[in-house]
């Protein structure tokens, strides 16, 4: 009987929504993102664009109250640029990677009887960048950069609690780190999964 279907449906869901949230689910969290990052990048002044990439992030949190979390995590994030075949003619940037260790103080804004959570947040990072060069010939070579650099960023998010623990989430981050010679950044939009405990 279809009407017993759509009863027993209905009841399924709005038990669902009492028990999920019926008890704080804890104040640590784990969060695991990816997503596209489009590059700002310089070096000794040659400003390149680069080719969409990637970015990926693994951090934990903790709630210090409902509106305020502090976070850690590590972000890896590579772009490279597609060159033709023939030798350039100035000095290039072919690709950006960078590792970094981020610390972020993020506020929080629950809606929607806690289904919704809104969220911005800034923060320092501890960044190792790599930037690889192709130089003029004669002879065309390809050269790296490495070094370890102090950044900055900010966010801006939202995530839907699936259950009490689980979540899915939209984030906007924009970074910059600017070395001596070299400068990183852009901005990144990821999709991810959020674990409460």
């Amino acid at each position: 009987m279809k009407w017993m279907r759509c009863l027993v449906a209905v009841l399924a869901v709005m038990f669902l929504r009492t028990e999920v949230f019926a008890d704080d689910p804890g104040r640590w969290y784990v969060a695991v993102k990816a997503g596209s990052y489009h590059p700002d990048t310089s070096n000794d002044g040659i400003v390149k664009k680069l080719d969409a990439g990637f970015i990926g992030e693994i951090g934990a949190g903790y709630l210090v109250t409902r509106n305020l979390a502090v976070e850690a995590g590590f972000m890896t994030c590579k772009a490279e640029q597609t060159l033709p075949a023939a030798d350039v003619a100035e000095s290039t940037i072919r690709g950006v990677s960078a590792a970094a260790f981020l610390l972020t103080l993020r506020g929080v804004l629950p809606l929607a009887n806690d289904r919704v959570e809104i969220s911005a947040g800034a923060g320092i990072g501890s960044y190792q960048l790599d930037v690889e060069i192709k130089d003029p010939p004669p002879p065309p070579v390809n050269r790296t950069e490495s070094r370890s650099e102090t950044g900055y960023h900010f966010t801006v998010g939202a995530d839907y609690n699936v259950t009490r623990r689980i979540a899915l989430g939209l984030e906007y981050k924009w970074f910059s780190v600017k070395p001596e010679s070299t400068e990183l950044g852009g901005d990144a939009l990821s999709l991810g999964v959020r674990y409460r405990f």
